[in-house]
């Protein structure tokens, strides 16, 4: 339905500017657009261990079905998206390269350090008709921004899915949990904060 201005009570029009404004914020919990109009909280960040692997046993097993990347004014945003819930997690700087889990062997990340995302219990695969499918398509992002500089998944074994982030140097993170679909959100602070 469209209205003229003139046609509408001026006793709306004074609440115009205010209504034009709800739900205009660049800052939002999605690595697009956020459509519960919730902004995010300051970027206080950290560069120890975020550890919700503690109760595992009560954790719901988590399918993930998307990895994406995103840079925003002051971090870069990855985004791990699961199907339906998301399952417990671990946050880590490691102080030794990623080790792939079935074999042991070191993996090379660009960038001069990782942070390990591990998640349990998840897997990004799927049984399709006998058929076992990754869920995921790339294991392997290269993004080259300011900090990230590369993402490997490292782990999809026995219950657990673990990626490595190649970063150019050790800066805060800091971790946000969504719903709907379930979604881990790590955002690592630009060097120029």
């Amino acid at each position: 339905m469209l209205f003229h201005l003139r046609q509408l009570n001026p006793r709306l029009l004074l609440g115009l500017p205010l209504l034009l404004s709800m739900g205009c914020t660049e800052a939002s919990l999605n690595d697009t657009n956020d459509p519960s109009g919730q902004t995010e909280p300051p970027f206080e960040g950290t560069t120890t261990t975020i550890d919700q692997m503690d109760d595992l046993e009560r954790a719901d097993s988590g399918i993930l079905e998307e990895v994406r990347v995103a840079e925003h004014d002051g971090y870069e945003r990855v985004v791990f998206e699961f199907r339906d819930r998301r399952p417990a997690y671990r946050v880590d700087y490691l102080d030794r390269p990623a080790q792939a889990c079935g074999s042991g062997f070191d993996m090379d990340t660009a960038g001069d350090q990782v942070l390990k995302v591990s998640f349990a219990p998840a897997s990004a695969f799927e049984d399709i008709d006998g058929e076992r499918r990754k869920t995921v398509d790339d294991t392997e992002l290269r993004p080259n921004l300011a900090v990230l500089q590369e993402m490997v998944e490292t782990c999809d074994h026995h219950g657990g899915v673990s990626w490595a982030l190649g970063t150019a140097e050790q800066v805060p993170f800091r971790v946000l949990e969504l719903k709907d679909p379930g979604r881990l959100v790590i955002d690592l602070r630009s060097p120029s904060l």
